[in-house]
């Protein structure tokens, strides 16, 4: 098992991951329609962010995104390919992430999660404060979150 830095090239690679990760939850065809635009990775967003990579002989396995957002940071993607949920991808990715955002001096991380993801954040140490409407469905609500660094 690898983490690395993903690299610009990686955009629509990971783009897909991330459309196939959330169809495993059981959306619709329709929703996950809906949803593309959102969970589309660019490069610019890759060499914008902190965007790392966990790879398993040489196929990346999932990806974490943490957007820094003044005196917090957001984390704005983590998702694993389907073929690898629950194998401790996700696990290492958010120790990496997190070990990066206390280097950085960043005292906390907000997070909109999927409900679907809601128990991984809060087995990582997340605390629920609130609901924030999806940016994709009005009128749909998700589980916002944060974890305190400092």
């Amino acid at each position: 098992m690898n983490i690395r830095k993903a690299v610009i090239q990686e955009a629509d690679d990971l783009t897909q991951l991330a459309i196939r990760s959330k169809a495993y939850w059981g959306y619709s065809d329709e929703f996950i329609e809906s949803c593309r635009a959102a969970l589309t990775i660019t490069p610019e967003f890759i060499a914008a962010a902190h965007v790392y990579v966990v790879e398993d002989e040489g196929k990346i396995q999932g990806f974490i995104a943490l957007e820094q957002d003044g005196d917090s940071s957001i984390l704005s993607d983590v998702f694993i390919d389907p073929s690898a949920v629950r194998l401790g991808y996700g696990r290492v990715l958010w120790q990496h992430i997190m070990g990066l955002a206390k280097e950085l001096g960043i005292p906390k991380v907000i997070i909109h999660s999927d409900p679907h993801a809601e128990g991984f954040y809060l087995s990582m140490g997340a605390k629920r404060i609130g609901d924030v409407e999806s940016t994709v469905t009005k009128g749909r609500f998700l589980p916002l979150m944060e974890i305190v660094l400092s």
